[in-house]
């Protein structure tokens, strides 16, 4: 990695679930040594879920943690569509944690996004900046290189001045809710979770050329990034 805060854990597809875990309880445990609120942003989707599956069952404080949403569909937070519906039957309600989904019953996006961004602006502290500073964000990558819901040639890749913001994705017709670039940057320390033989090349791709890959801002940044890679035999 040619950045000092960027380092590269790899493992088999078939022991990335509790490679991952593992990784993630000890990023946990280091934060709970403060005794403090901790802020974390979480993603869904089929790459974290058999994580968290595991992240559970780990004697972790989990008083002191409080976990937002790194993006959303605009779909019910009863339809198994939904990234909070799906955390929520796996890890949320097994553990004394708060959490907070990003959508409610019969909210318009727009009411959505300006309500998850005066939670957060409430709960999450700021430090030297406009921006809130998560204690940590964990990022999954989708096969044509977005994160969070900061899909190619959406309009959200260009929000610089808001924490959430709405984003349409031509290319799914989906309406999403997402964090924007300037408040994952700003978090003191990031996990991006990758796993298949298309996600592993856009990550050689990205660490051995300039691309248009919505991830290479995340490279190009100063963000403390950990990288877990389930690589396909």
């Amino acid at each position: 990695m040619s950045n000092r805060n960027q380092i590269r854990f790899e493992t088999t597809e078939s022991d990335f679930p509790a490679f991952a875990a593992t990784i993630l309880k000890e990023k946990l445990e280091a934060l709970q040594l403060t005794g403090r609120r901790i802020n974390i942003a979480l993603s869904g989707g089929s790459t974290p879920l058999p994580v968290f599956h595991l992240l559970k069952d780990f004697d972790l404080k989990w008083e002191l943690f409080s976990f937002f949403m790194v993006d959303e569909r605009f779909v019910s937070v009863s339809s198994n569509q939904c990234n909070y519906f799906n955390i929520n039957n796996i890890l949320f309600r097994h553990i004394p944690s708060k959490s907070y989904a990003m959508i409610k019953a019969d909210e318009s996006i727009e009411t959505a996004v300006e309500k998850y961004e005066l939670l957060i602006d409430q709960k999450v502290p700021k430090e030297n900046g406009a921006f809130p500073v998560f204690d940590f964000i964990l990022l999954g990558m989708g096969d044509d290189g977005h994160i969070a819901s900061l899909f190619p040639n959406t309009e959200a890749l260009e929000e610089q001045s808001r924490s959430v913001t709405a984003n349409f994705v031509p290319s799914l017709d989906s309406h999403r809710i997402t964090l924007t670039y300037p408040v994952i940057q700003n978090a003191t320390e990031a996990m991006v979770l990758v796993k298949g033989k298309r996600k592993t090349e856009i990550l050689d791709e990205i660490y051995n050329s300039e691309t248009t890959y919505p991830v290479q801002k995340l490279v190009n940044s100063n963000l403390k990034l950990t990288w877990i890679i389930g690589k396909s035999k």
